[in-house]
Formats: structure tokens, sequence, C-alpha cells
């Protein structure tokens, strides 16, 4: 059966660290890639953060993913129409204009259960939502199957943070799974933002025409030790893990 879920959110150069956890808390990993990576260029951003799962994690009740503030994700053409999370919900990501499309990636969600562990992973589709108290706010949709058919429902918006990073906040609700079973616990995200195929479309001489939006825009000048990126988990229980990584700029071609 298919299930709709709504959250709300974000190759050639990449970094990847080791995880940093409380004792009572799994550890995190997170990878970051931009490409084509060119400073004062549109970029694909790839970030993917992937949780322990042995022993089988507690369900999460926040996510921050950290970004360089001079990265900005709205700077480009990403983005440029909106879509309310009942529109997503309803239609999917057909039932919302072509322009507020703009990403893709994938979520993996885990649940203990007597018989054993069972894991699915859900298609996501990164969309633009309509501005929440002043702050830009993003959808992801999942798309899922059996057997953990939960309703996911995620809410978050782009905010400032701690010098030298902005972040994407998100708030995890309760997941549950079957009856008497233990929520279910999110343990991994894959998340693109300007995917190659992504299509945005513009009325020319009377005709709907299709052309690839301008992705994420990158400062002219490379931060000292490249693009800071991280992300802060928070579990239910009260436990913390987070991960930080550096990405470095690509080196100018010589003619």
């Amino acid at each position: 059966m298919r299930v709709a879920r709504g959250l709300l959110v974000a190759l050639s150069l990449c970094a990847c660290l080791p995880a940093v956890a409380d004792a009572a808390a799994p550890s995190v990993g997170m990878h970051v890639a931009l490409t084509p990576g060119r400073l004062g260029r549109p970029t694909a951003v790839d970030i993917d953060i992937q949780i322990a799962t042995a022993p089988s994690p507690p369900p999460l009740s926040t996510l921050a993913i950290l970004y360089p503030s001079q990265l900005g994700f709205t700077s480009g053409e990403l983005g440029l129409e909106a879509c309310s999370q009942s529109e997503l919900e309803a239609g999917g990501p057909a039932g919302c204009p072509a322009n507020s499309r703009m990403g893709d990636g994938s979520a993996r969600a885990q649940a203990p259960f007597a018989s054993g562990t069972i894991s699915e992973t859900g298609q996501l589709a990164v969309i633009r939502g309509p501005e929440l108290e002043g702050h830009t706010q993003l959808l992801f949709y999942v798309e899922n199957s059996r057997p953990l058919n939960a309703q996911l429902a995620f809410s978050s918006v782009l905010l400032a943070a701690s010098a030298p990073y902005e972040q994407i906040q998100l708030a995890v609700p309760p997941i549950p799974s079957i009856p008497e079973a233990p929520d279910i616990a999110l343990v991994s995200l894959h998340v693109t933002l300007d995917p190659g195929g992504l299509r945005y479309y513009e009325m020319s001489h009377g005709r709907r025409v299709a052309y690839h939006p301008t992705g994420v825009i990158l400062p002219h000048r490379c931060p000292r030790g490249g693009f800071p990126f991280g992300v802060q988990l928070s579990f239910v229980g009260g436990g913390r893990s987070e991960a930080r990584t550096d990405v470095a700029c690509a080196v100018a071609r010589r003619h």
C-alpha cells in the first residue's frame, strides 16, 4: 500500500567523518559531496546521514543538518513555487507545481520485532513549502510500502545557527509501527538538492518550455579548510550524537 510521508526540511568532491555520540546514543556518520563544486557556480549538494543500527537505535526526536552560512540553499532557482503540506500529502509530488521540486533522495526506517528487525527504504522528493513564520520551509515526500507501513510527517525550517553554520532543523514525531511494538527508528537519510534530472517549466511565446533550474550557488571564495557541514541528532530517551566534516574546494583548471 502506498503511504505518503511529508517532511519539512535541504561525485567529485566528498568528505566523510567518524561519529561522536553519548554513551547512550548510537554513533552517526556523515558524507557530503558538491558536484561539480566550482566556486561562484551552481552545484548539486548531496548529503548522506547514517545512524549505527547495532544494537537497534532508539527513535529520533530532532535532527539538524548544519551547512555553511555562505551556501544559500535558495540562492539559485530551486523552489520558485511553493506547495503546501496538505497538497503534497493529498496528491504526492505530482499534485504540486513542477517548479516547487528541489531534489530527491531516500530514507530508511527500522523497527525491532520479536521475530527480528525489519527495515525498509522509501524514496524522497524534496519540495519547497510556503514560508513558516518568516523562515524557508522544505517538505520531504516519502513514498513507502510494506512492511513498515506507518504515516511519517516531519517538520523542518531553515534557521540561523552558531557560526560558521546555518541549519535545517527537523522535529521528528513518534512513528508507530504496530500495536504493542516499539516505534519506528529512522536510520539513514540521503538528500540531493538539484539532482541532474530536475526539470522546471516556463512559458515562452505561448509554449510551455522545460529547462534545468540553476542549483545552489557556491560563493566565489573558498572558506579556509573547505565548506563545513555537520549533523546533530537527539534521540528519545535523551541521547545525542553528532558528526562534522569539511568538503574541499575544487581546484581551478589551468589552461
